[in-house]
């Protein structure tokens, strides 16, 4: 939660993260569903790729960090 307020608290836009950059969306009587959920999509796309192809190690390693010798 420090982390959130210390990002949220530097007004340099290039360095924001994504959730704190979402934030910024937001206005003070309004939030914009559209842009926001837009963002949310195009930063979910990286992470469903990477699932996608490594998805077979993924689960060999839960599989494999579970078993007890």
């Amino acid at each position: 939660m420090i982390t959130f307020i210390l990002l949220y608290s530097i007004k340099l836009f290039n360095i924001y993260t994504l959730p704190v950059g979402f934030v910024t969306f937001y206005g003070f009587y309004t939030l914009k569903f559209g842009v926001t959920m837009a963002g949310n999509v195009i930063a979910f796309i990286p992470i469903l790729v990477f699932f996608i192809f490594f998805q077979r190690q993924l689960i060999e390693g839960i599989i494999f960090g579970g078993l007890k010798k």
